[in-house]
């Protein structure tokens, strides 16, 4: 796609920014590449680019050095409408190739809710949805991620999966694909070639049998033995837009020593391997200068499970607390918390704590093998009342197996004395979370034979549970049941759910895991032309000696295994944790645990040495301009690009007091979405004195070009601030004929008469507005409409230019009744000729009056 499509389709959707690309620390493209790669992540670009392991992939193929790559995500429903009005094809965010021109198409598959959005980003991207309908020179389409340890629901439109570690596998298979290509192999002999690899699934090479339950070799996950031999990008891609997972992450174990019976994920990424806590303390403080990042996660399953997590802190508290920079542990174990690690977590910013019992008893716990008992889990509440954090999330399950009614009171009762012992405790303040998910049977684990609890019961308890819990202390959140039946269908499912899943996009489906894109009908429609029931998919349940669909691929831990633990389950018995314990039941560890022996640092000694100070302070007007595509940024993305640019340039800022401390930075006007600027002004506080011109130049080498710091200059600390002392602004309006006149984009609206009307006549209705005593308007106000008088807002209006490429006037604004008012604001009573065209004109901020009054 061309930079001047873009831009146009950029001007009429909402988020942008999605869409934008060039963020910072990305890599550059080889010039003559050997071969290309698109990794594709099927859900918006929020969620994808919170993925750790897609940024992983991208950096390990740059390395290469001979491949090119690029990023796809699935765009809002206005942009995929754009998309086909104007019969384009989804352009890749770094290259701005369409999806069809690349050698390789990876698809990561995190969640069975994204299946739907497959078939809808191939189909966007000029790609054939069926495997067998692709042409040889096709790009080949690979799978990989936690659900390809269940590839048959998918096998219809995926060429081959990768099963395990991508980092082990992947890369090998893009230069054996660009090889063989180059050789002239054609798809069928590259295809059986690529089957030869181990931890490569190839379905169309399955021995033809009942079509749900084909004949396949067995197909052994791969697995990297020691994460300390895996290259860690310190340079991780800097997003724009605030992504769900917006910090600096980094993985410090992959894998869990707990054996809890339900999670997929602790069977899948066995063994349990740890990074070395010093190789974590310089990948994370490489990853805060390189970013600019205020938050630091660890990553893991069971982030407090990590032998040497009190050490790792100690080394890197000091630093974080100084730079104003929170750590935060996304997933605890309750009797692993300590009091200094919850001090840590609420030292720099008050943070949420998370805590996932899982079921209210028990009783039940020891049937999941969550071996958590009620007094840690209050022990744990202790310590997180101390810490005074603002907010408590608990995770619960319902639909368990051997679940009772008994255990549904006990989660009400769990819940209930927590916030008494919050309010006793005067925690007051803390808001409760709590979520309630329906258990979702998942294959590889010892609930893989047992079917999910019916619709009407999952119901019941779900309201069972609403009923009592109803208080303003306590936010009860239930994941939607039609998902939950979705999810365990397809998680357990075979090769006859290919067409239902490739029917339900035609019908509509995709991003299921968002609830107001989620279509229930067109899932039911698609089911219902296949003769399948998914109410009964959804509960069935499997004979010990039965073949499931996943059998041919072999995880490392024994089926026998397996029904074990299935069996000890349903008898109440725990298991203890691998790190506990010293066997050979599934071979994975061959008692080689990978674990980082805790030194005890002193966590405590790095804590009680930080003490807070008040330092000088020295205040900078900062102008800066914003251009190009970077126009696209909202004001909440705009300032925090400029706030991590500044920290990287690791320049000392002031910040506020109290619990959540911010930096000092101030704007002396909200710049609306697709408004450019030549002048935009920044307050901007720092506890050193930096020469101007200095500033300029480090900040500078954090940015674009088309967002640039222009001038710095020292201020009174007694200055108004600019929001205040901005009393007028100057803007440079133009129309062009050619971009405005794209009848496809906007419809029906009459935007060629804006271009009808004489030069005279423009300057005449200029006139008339100048010399009217009110201009009747409209403005939003906290999203609302509101009717104001214009006029006295506006100080200026000229015609500038008017020929046969466009027009273009110049126009200073003010306030009216306390609102700024905008170039569009004006234009939309003077030229109602539709929304659409609006959005189309290019609006520059070029100057504006400042009053020390």
């Amino acid at each position: 796609m061309e930079q001047h499509e873009l831009d146009l389709l950029l001007s009429l959707v909402e988020k942008p920014s999605r869409y934008i690309g060039h963020e910072w620390n990305i890599t550059d493209q080889p010039h003559d590449p050997a071969g290309s790669v698109a990794l594709v992540f099927p859900d918006y670009y929020d969620i994808g680019m919170s993925h750790l392991g897609l940024k992983f992939l991208q950096y390990q193929l740059g390395l290469n050095g001979r491949v090119l790559v690029d990023r796809f995500f699935m765009p809002g429903s206005d942009y995929c409408a754009l998309l086909r009005t104007k019969d384009l094809l989804l352009p890749g965010l770094d290259t701005g190739k369409a999806l069809n021109e690349f050698d390789i198409i990876g698809v990561t598959l995190q969640t069975e809710l994204t299946y739907s959005t497959i078939p809808a980003i191939l189909d966007l991207g000029g790609v054939s949805l069926r495997a067998d309908q692709r042409p040889d020179r096709a790009p080949i389409v690979i799978g990989g991620g936690p659900c390809a340890f269940n590839p048959e629901p998918l096998a219809l439109f995926f060429d081959l999966f990768v099963i395990g570690d991508g980092e082990h596998v992947f890369p090998r298979l893009v230069e054996q694909i660009i090889r063989l290509r180059a050789e002239g192999y054609n798809r069928a002999d590259l295809l059986a070639s690529l089957a030869e690899i181990q931890g490569v699934y190839v379905p169309s090479l399955s021995v033809p049998g009942p079509e749900h339950d084909p004949v396949r070799t067995q197909v052994i996950k791969q697995t990297i033995p020691d994460l300390d031999e895996l290259d860690y990008p310190s340079d991780l891609i800097v997003p724009y837009l605030t992504t769900v997972h917006d910090r600096a992450v980094v993985e410090i174990a992959r894998g869990c020593p707990n054996n809890c019976r339900f999670c997929q994920a602790q069977v899948i990424y066995r063994p349990y391997r740890e990074r070395d806590p010093g190789k974590v303390s310089q990948i994370s403080q490489d990853l805060l200068r390189l970013t600019g990042h205020e938050e630091l996660s660890f990553l893991s399953l069971s982030v407090t499970d990590y032998t040497a997590l009190e050490t790792l802190t100690a080394r890197l508290y000091p630093r974080c607390y100084r730079e104003k920079v929170s750590i935060s542990f996304p997933s605890l174990r309750p009797r692993r918390l300590s009091a200094e690690l919850a001090q840590v977590t609420q030292a720099v910013r008050k943070t949420g704590v998370t805590l996932a019992p899982e079921a209210g008893s028990e009783r039940l716990r020891q049937v999941i093998n969550k071996q958590i008992k009620d007094q840690e889990i209050f022990a744990t509440i202790a310590e997180v009342s101390r810490s005074k954090t603002r907010s408590l999330k608990l995770y619960f399950m319902i639909g368990l197996p051997t679940e009772t009614d008994d255990d549904i009171q006990a989660l009400i009762g769990l819940v209930l004395q927590i916030r008494k012992y919050l309010n006793k405790t005067g925690s007051r303040r803390t808001q409760m979370k709590v979520s309630i998910s329906p258990f979702v049977p998942k294959a590889h684990t010892p609930f893989q034979w047992l079917g999910q609890a019916g619709q009407v019961e999952l119901q019941r308890k779900c309201s069972l549970i609403k009923n009592r819990l109803k208080s303003p202390d306590i936010a009860v959140h239930y994941h939607e049941l039609g998902l939950a039946r979705l999810e365990a269908v397809l998680a357990r499912g075979d090769r006859r759910l290919g067409p239902v899943i490739e029917a339900a996009y035609q019908a509509g489906a995709m991003l299921d895991g968002w609830t107001e894109h989620h279509r229930p009908e067109a899932w039911q429609q698609a089911f219902t032309a296949f003769h399948l029931d998914p109410d009964r998919e959804a509960s069935r349940t499997y004979r010990q000696d039965e073949p499931l669909p996943w059998d041919f691929i072999e995880t490392g831990v024994p089926k026998t295994v397996l029904w074990q633990e299935y069996q000890r389950a349903l008898a109440g018995k725990t298991t203890a944790v691998c790190t506990d314990r010293d066997c050979d039941k599934c071979g994975q560890c061959r008692h080689q645990l990978k674990t980082k022996p805790d030194q005890a640092e002193g966590l405590s000694a790095a804590i009680s040495q930080l003490v807070p100070t008040i330092p000088r302070e020295y205040r900078y007007q900062i102008t800066f301009q914003k251009t190009g595509l970077f126009r696209f940024l909202s004001h909440k993305e705009l300032a925090k690009t400029l706030y991590q640019a500044l920290r990287r340039t690791e320049i000392s800022m002031a910040y506020t007091q109290g619990f959540n401390p911010h930096p000092k930075i101030a704007f002396g006007d909200s710049l609306p979405v697709g408004y450019s600027s030549t002048w935009e002004l920044l307050d901007l506080t720092l506890t050193n004195h930096v020469d101007p011109n200095e500033l300029i130049r480090l900040w500078n080498k954090q940015l674009v070009p088309e967002l640039a710091i222009l001038d710095a200059i020292v201020i009174p600390r007694s200055f108004p601030t600019f929001e205040i002392a901005l009393t007028s602004l100057t803007y440079c309006i133009r129309a062009d004929r050619a971009r405005m006149f794209k009848q496809a984009l906007l419809e029906t609206e009459n935007w060629d008469r804006l271009f009808l009307m004489s030069e005279p006549e423009h300057k005449l209705l200029i006139e008339q507005t100048l010399a009217s005593a009110k201009l009747p308007g409209t403005v939003l106000k906290k999203g609302q409409p509101m009717e104001l008088d214009l006029r006295p807002a506006l100080e200026h209006f000229t015609l500038t230019r008017y020929d046969q490429n466009g027009l273009e006037w110049e126009m200073g604004l003010g306030l009216t009744q306390g609102k700024r008012i905008r170039p569009l604001n004006i234009f939309q009573v003077l030229f109602p000729f539709g929304p659409n065209g609006l959005k189309l004109i290019d609006i520059t901020k070029i100057a504006g009056v400042l009053s020390a009054n």
